[in-house]
C-alpha cells in the first residue's frame, strides 16, 4: 500500500512538473531582429547606437531610402506569466517632433503589432489624449506666442525606460527651453497592459 501511495505521489509530482514548464522565451534580440526585418521596415537601414540587454533596452538610428533619418528606442517587457513584448518608439521631426509608440509580440511564431496594450484606449486614442493633455500644460509664454501665429512651439516625446518599466510622455518646449513629464504609462506585470496616468 505504501509503495502504491509513493508511486502515486511521484506520478502526480512529475505530471505537475511537466505541465508547469515555462514556455521558452524568444528574447529581446530575436524580437528586435524580427522588427528590423519585418516587411513594413523593408526600406529602412537600422543601426543600434546603445545596447543594454541586461535591462532590456536599446537605442537605434534608422535611415530611409529617401535619405531621411530618424531615431528611437526599444524596450523589452516580460509578464509574470512569461509573455514577451517589445515597445518601440520612433521620433518623427519636422519643425517640431512627435513620437510614434508601438507594441509588438510574438503570436503563432510571427511578430505581431499589439494595438490594445493601454487599458481603455487604442493607440489612436492614446495619441489624441497626449495631444489634449499637452495643450493643457502650455505655459503663458507658449500661449502668447501661439496667439501671435507662431507654430511648432513644443514637441511630444515618449521615452522608454532603461531602468524600471514606466514609460514617460514629455512636453519638450522649444520656447521655454524645458521638458516636463505630462503623463506616464505604468506596466502591469500580470496582465501585460499599461495604465495611462496623468501627471
Amino acid at each position: 500500500m505504501k509503495t502504491i501511495l509513493k508511486l502515486s505521489v511521484i506520478t502526480i509530482f512529475f505530471s505537475l512538473s511537466a505541465t508547469a514548464k515555462p514556455k521558452a522565451r524568444v528574447g529581446m534580440q530575436a524580437l528586435v531582429k524580427a522588427y528590423f526585418n519585418s516587411p513594413t521596415q523593408a526600406n529602412v537601414k537600422f543601426t543600434i547606437t546603445k545596447k543594454d540587454l541586461h535591462n532590456g533596452y536599446m537605442k537605434y538610428e534608422a535611415s530611409y531610402t529617401n535619405q531621411s533619418i530618424t531615431r528611437g528606442e526599444l524596450a523589452y517587457y516580460v509578464t509574470n506569466g512569461g509573455q514577451e513584448m517589445l515597445a518601440v518608439t520612433t521620433l518623427m521631426c519636422m519643425q517640431a517632433c512627435s513620437t510614434l509608440l508601438q507594441f509588438y509580440g510574438i503570436q503563432q511564431g510571427k511578430l505581431t503589432l499589439l494595438p490594445n496594450q493601454i487599458v481603455g484606449m487604442t493607440m489612436n486614442d492614446f495619441g489624441n489624449r497626449v495631444n489634449q493633455l499637452i495643450k493643457t500644460k502650455m505655459s503663458a509664454n507658449e500661449r502668447q506666442r501661439q496667439a501671435q501665429g507662431e507654430m511648432a512651439l513644443f514637441s511630444d516625446i515618449t521615452s522608454l525606460p532603461q531602468h524600471g518599466t514606466t514609460i514617460y510622455i514629455k512636453k519638450d518646449s522649444r520656447v521655454d527651453r524645458n521638458s516636463i513629464v505630462v503623463a506616464e504609462l505604468h506596466f502591469d506585470l500580470t496582465t501585460g497592459k499599461f495604465r495611462f496616468v496623468k501627471r
